[in-house]
């Protein structure tokens, strides 16, 4: 009897102590970098099959100002396109050349000779030099205050802190009253 209480002992034993400890195999953080890896990827892998096709080529030509500036540019940061990143229709889109309009508030895309307006309703956000940009509409506004546009996203937690900064042409402003 005593031989087979020391087996149920040498058997449970260890059971007991293998329980009592918790396992280690590997970490959660590599896991999330393969899986960050494994997401961009595929999204690159998305764009580059897509090409031309992509759906971030929805939108309008631009032709930008047939009337020179006195002073500055209607851009942001500099007057040539930038290299930025933009989601558009729920896609994202990184590492396209983009200029925002901060006169006529829209984002031109330049993709080889074309200058293409994209359409300000499926942009929900863009980014250009470091500076995020989110598209409010009207059916997000709780402040009727605030006007529905594109804004520089300065910080963004339990609360954000935008800017929205717009520039004015007399010309561009006299043509907009006209319904051009």
């Amino acid at each position: 009897m005593r031989k087979y209480f020391i087996n149920v002992i040498s058997l449970f034993f260890p059971c007991i102590i293998c329980l009592h400890y918790q396992s280690v195999a590997q970490s959660s953080q590599a896991d999330t970098f393969f899986y960050k890896k494994a997401i961009e990827n595929t999204v690159l892998l998305y764009h580059k099959q897509m090409g031309n096709q992509r759906g971030v080529f929805n939108g309008v030509s631009y032709y930008g100002y047939t009337f020179p500036f006195e002073e500055g540019h209607p851009y942001f940061s500099s007057g040539n396109p930038e290299q930025g990143s933009i989601v558009y229709d729920s896609i994202f889109y990184p590492d396209v050349l983009l200029s925002y309009d901060e006169v006529a508030g829209v984002v031109v895309l330049h993709q080889s000779n074309l200058l293409i307006q994209l359409l300000s309703n499926r942009i929900s956000r863009f980014e250009i030099l470091a500076h995020n940009f989110i598209h409010i509409t009207e059916d997000e506004l709780v402040q009727p205050a605030i006007k529905p546009g594109f804004y520089e996203l300065l910080y963004e937690g339990k609360s954000a802190l935008i800017k929205r900064k717009q520039k004015r042409s007399k010309t561009f402003s006299e043509l907009k009253e006209k319904g051009f």
